[in-house]
């Protein structure tokens, strides 16, 4: 009799990509921060975080992207799922900073003139 050895050879299941949730961490981030560059004391300071952060994730996330294309069985689907979250909050952020930024430009730029409008009424 031949004996069976009692480990068979497995599969590994795949791996998560690196750096994925830090991504998706930096997503998030950028897309809290860019709701609040309106504000007018630390607006900009924080226009410039959600810009960098949400530039950084969105670059990630594409990179990342790319690679679990390239080899889809080598990393798990929840990693492309959170390359896919962070690419979108990435963008949604750095739209919605870059609109802000527009906006606190042209208040800027009005002045008075935006006051004088308002009284008119």
């Amino acid at each position: 009799m031949t004996e069976q050895p009692l480990v068979q050879n497995v599969p590994a299941a795949p791996a998560a990509y690196p750096g994925a949730t830090g991504a998706k961490v930096l997503g998030v981030i950028a897309v809290c921060n860019c709701w609040f560059s309106i504000v007018p004391v630390f607006g900009w300071a924080l226009f410039v975080v959600s810009l960098v952060t949400g530039a950084v994730a969105l670059a990630r996330g594409r990179r990342g992207a790319a690679a679990v294309a390239r080899e889809p069985g080598r990393y798990s689907a929840s990693s492309a799922q959170r390359l896919r979250t962070a690419r979108t909050t990435g963008l949604v952020a750095v739209i919605v900073s870059a609109l802000f930024f527009v906006i606190s430009l042209l208040v800027l730029a009005a002045g008075d003139g935006l006051g004088e409008i308002a009284n008119s009424f």
